[in-house]
C-alpha cells in the first residue's frame, strides 16, 4: 500500500509475500550469465540476491544493486557490485552517515567506495544526485518539475540509467536521462503508470535542461 502526502512524498506499506519465495534454478543461472547487466533490489531474501550477485560477477556481468528496502549487506560482497545506487535514507543505514545533502552524501560515498564498490550513486531527491569512483565525485542536478507523486521515481531513474548503460554509453550520459525519468516519473500519480517512455524521455530533454554537472 502506498501513502501520498501534500507534497507529493510517498511512504510505502510493504508485504513481501511471494517474494520471499523467489530462488535461482539453472534456467536463471543461464539468463545471468547472457545478461548485458543484473539488476537487483531487496525485495526477494538477501540469500538469492547474494547467490545471483556472485554468478553475474563469476561471469563478468555487471551488477547494479538498488538497496531497497535498506539491510545492512555482507562486507564481502561489496567489491562485486558495480552500480550501487542507494536513497539517503539507504546510504545512511548501509554507512551510519546521516546522508541529508551533497556533502553528508560525498562521506557516504566514500565510505562504500573504500568497501570496494566500484561506481557509488546516491539519489538526494530534489538535490539530485551524486556520482562518486575513486577518481571523482560529481553532482548531477535534477529537472525543476511540478511534483504530483515521488511514487516509482527511484525506480524510473534506475530503470533510465540501466538503459543507456547496456547501450555502451558512458556513465555520464546514463545518469542525464535517469535525471530525466525520475523528474517525468514525479509529475504523474501511481507506480507503473508514472513511468516514462523512452520517447518522452527525448522530447522532455529537447525542452528541458538542468543546471551545469558540479566536478569536486
Amino acid at each position: 500500500m502506498i501513502l501520498v502526502d501534500t507534497k507529493g512524498e510517498n511512504c510505502i506499506v510493504l508485504s513481501s509475500g511471494t517474494n520471499r519465495l523467489v530462488s535461482i534454478d539453472a534456467e536463471t543461472i543461464d539468463l545471468i550469465k547472457h545478461a548485458k547487466i543484473l539488476m537487483l533490489q531487496l525485495e526477494i531474501a538477501p540469500e538469492v540476491v547474494y547467490e545471483a550477485i556472485e554468478i553475474a560477477a563469476s561471469g563478468g556481468v555487471p551488477v547494479l544493486l538498488n538497496p531497497a528496502p535498506a539491510i545492512v549487506l555482507k562486507p564481502e560482497i561489496y567489491a562485486k557490485i558495480d552500480y550501487l545506487i542507494p536513497n539517503e535514507t539507504e546510504a545512511t543505514l548501509l554507512t551510519g552517515e546521516q546522508v541529508k545533502d551533497i556533502w553528508t552524501a560525498e562521506k557516504a560515498a566514500d565510505t562504500l567506495l573504500q568497501r570496494g564498490v566500484k561506481n557509488v550513486i546516491i539519489t538526494l531527491g530534489a538535490e539530485g544526485s551524486l556520482l562518486a569512483t575513486s577518481e571523482s565525485k560529481t553532482h548531477i542536478p535534477t529537472f525543476k518539475i511540478e511534483v504530483v507523486d515521488t511514487t516509482g521515481a527511484g525506480d524510473a531513474f534506475i530503470g533510465g540509467f540501466a538503459s543507456v548503460l547496456v547501450e555502451g554509453k558512458t556513465v555520464e550520459s546514463a545518469l542525464k536521462l535517469a535525471s530525466a525519468a525520475g523528474a517525468l516519473a514525479a509529475t504523474k500519480p501511481g507506480a507503473q503508470p508514472s513511468l516514462p517512455s523512452r520517447q518522452e524521455l527525448e522530447i522532455f530533454l529537447k525542452h528541458k535542461t538542468n543546471s551545469r554537472e558540479v566536478l569536486f
